[in-house]
């Protein structure tokens, strides 16, 4: 990530700062990322209420925050639900 312009700052807080917004920008998911993401908590989000209508998908986490990394997963939890065992539906 980090590029050679970053060298030729002469501060240490300049650099260091230019390497961190370098850094931030490799790790920052890129639009299809974020899209994918998106359309799979959509597709889920319909299964759910297909199932249990009067229910609701909640995301948490870092990625509802949007500070998720590309590798990170999806927290999601489905409320009222009415279900009282999940085997059964």
């Amino acid at each position: 990530w980090s590029k050679h312009a970053c060298l030729t700052l002469r501060s240490p807080s300049l650099r260091l700062h230019e390497e961190i917004r370098m850094f931030n920008d490799c790790l920052r998911p890129t639009d299809e990322e974020r899209r994918a993401r998106s359309d799979a908590v959509a597709r889920i989000r319909e299964v759910v209420s297909g199932l249990w209508p009067e229910s609701r998908l909640e995301v948490f986490g870092s990625f509802a925050t949007g500070l998720y990394l590309p590798s990170s997963d999806i927290d999601a939890v489905i409320l009222d639900s009415k279900c009282a065992d999940i085997r059964q539906g």
